[in-house]
């Protein structure tokens, strides 16, 4: 089925309580599951306005240059939170599936719709753990009232929410695995892999926490903290981390899924002009693709088949409406382009082909390429923004024009940076009016599964990891990027 639905199954959801005759009429048949379980797929934090910039972008962190008063000293602890609000709103749903699927005649039949539902329970509860540590447990259907006994009461250890979290993921994956196949495809629907992603996303989290920061911020589960209370099973750290490995190779040994590398061959295009000028953007393209027209290799959404799991977006039914080209919001700090490395594997300080400051566009020189696919060099080429008029078509010869037409000019004024964020800045020829941008929103990428086997095998190793494990993950991400291979030599130069 489609993932876009109409606000009927919503406005249906969100009664309270539900009434026997509303039951009687939904329910029936596994299009009725499945309609329910595509709606609970649009309830995820991804391109939903500016209430996600500060989710999505690092706002109050020293990575990113717009700032967040909540976290910044500048402001008091709100009383009330939106993101806390959502979560429980959105796990009624989801528990509202589950519970009517108990009572289903035929469990094998509606095995994906619930397995997708507690894959979106285990996904709610990670990211309440993740801002608040232990929460409330919803694992029942809750009301929408103020005085809800689960969402206003006491708040379970961040152990049992992890335990909550690892038990749905082992639902998930035990019923998806009867009924997806692994899938790259562009409908967003939750396959087998992604839950087995998340949950190893979630083993590298609480395994490194467990082990670097322990109980220290677990207080006394009554004035102070969410408490110390642990399941009698709850893994050990190394348990964490081995699920967290083992989860991460079955998915890379899958083959299901590739690095996009979508326009590193452009030169081989006759119609783009200057193809040199798209060498190795293939990241920056990566996060805006949409239609053929939206980069120089005229490729579209079905070319990706780095995304396990993502918010699909179009056009004409579900646009961004987050004005992303308009605002550029992923402007980088000083820190954050330091910590790219130079293309020999070292960072700038150690790095004899670092460029320095001095110079404009001297230090993106000899860098990782993730660097210039996220900042616009100064005075490069501006694409495709035929809206905003300060774009050239692909297939332009660039040097034919008058000088400095369409180039980018440093944004000095106001003390801001001379270099603007790059990143969700669609160059798509057709775009409308800011906000409609329709660039899918991923989730859960390959990338991340390469990192998270890497980390996981050196924690497990106490702080080792072979060449061969390297070349088999992290390498793979860094060859994308232009930077020499991670291994033993290149530890030791960079410890000499």
């Amino acid at each position: 089925g489609g993932m876009l639905t109409t606000s009927c199954i919503s406005d249906f959801l969100d009664l309270d309580p539900l009434d026997s005759q509303t039951e009687a009429i939904y329910f029936k048949t596994l299009a009725d599951f499945q309609y329910v379980a595509n709606d609970l797929h649009t309830n995820v934090w991804a391109w939903n306005g500016n209430d996600t910039y500060g989710l999505n972008f690092d706002y109050g962190t020293d990575l990113i240059l717009n700032g967040a008063d909540n976290v910044s000293g500048t402001n008091s602890a709100p009383t009330s939170d939106k993101y806390w609000d959502k979560a429980y709103e959105w796990l009624r749903k989801v528990n509202i599936l589950i519970s009517k699927g108990e009572n289903y005649s035929n469990q094998e039949e509606i095995a994906a719709p619930v397995g997708q539902a507690y894959f979106f329970r285990a996904w709610h509860h990670f990211f309440l753990l993740k801002r608040y540590g232990g929460v409330p447990i919803a694992n029942q259907v809750t009301t929408i009232s103020t005085d809800d006994p689960v969402v206003w009461g006491p708040r379970a250890s961040r152990y049992e929410v992890v335990k909550q979290i690892l038990d749905d993921l082992d639902i998930a994956i035990s019923k998806l695995a009867r009924t997806t196949v692994a899938s790259t495809g562009n409908d967003g629907h939750v396959t087998l892999e992604a839950a087995k992603a998340l949950k190893a996303r979630v083993c590298l989290f609480e395994g490194t926490w467990d082990k670097y920061v322990g109980t220290k911020t677990d207080g006394d589960g009554n004035k102070n903290g969410a408490g110390i209370s642990k399941p009698a099973d709850y893994p050990s750290v190394e348990e964490f981390l081995t699920m967290a490995k083992n989860l991460s190779k079955d998915i890379i040994d899958s083959q299901t899924f590739e690095l996009w590398k979508g326009v590193e061959n452009v030169s081989s295009i006759s119609s783009v002009k200057n193809p040199d000028m798209y060498a190795h953007c293939s990241y920056y393209y990566l996060f805006n693709l949409e239609g053929t027209d939206s980069n120089p290799a005229g490729l579209d959404k079905s070319s990706n088949k780095e995304s396990i799991f993502r918010s699909v977006y179009d056009a004409v039914n579900r646009k961004s409406n987050t004005n992303l080209t308009h605002t550029a919001p992923a402007g980088m700090t000083r820190k954050l382009m330091d910590m790219y490395l130079c293309t020999d594997g070292l960072p700038v300080h150690l790095s004899p082909n670092f460029k320095g400051y001095t110079v404009m566009n001297a230090e993106l020189e000899n860098r990782d390429y993730r660097l210039t696919a996220c900042v616009r060099p100064a005075m490069s080429y501006n694409w495709g923004w035929g809206k905003y008029n300060t774009g050239a078509q692909y297939d332009v010869d660039i040097y034919s024009l008058a000088a400095a037409q369409y180039q980018s000019v440093p944004n000095l004024r106001n003390a801001g940076p001379g270099t603007g964020g790059r990143k969700y800045c669609s160059e798509l020829n057709s775009l409308g009016d800011a906000g409609h941008e329709a660039m899918d929103y991923m989730h859960i990428r390959y990338s991340e599964i390469l990192l998270i086997y890497a980390e996981a095998v050196c924690e497990l190793g106490g702080g080792n990891i072979s060449d061969a494990d390297l070349d088999y993950s992290i390498n793979k991400v860094r060859e994308r990027a232009g930077v020499a291979p991670l291994n033993a030599a290149l530890i030791a130069k960079a410890n000499s």
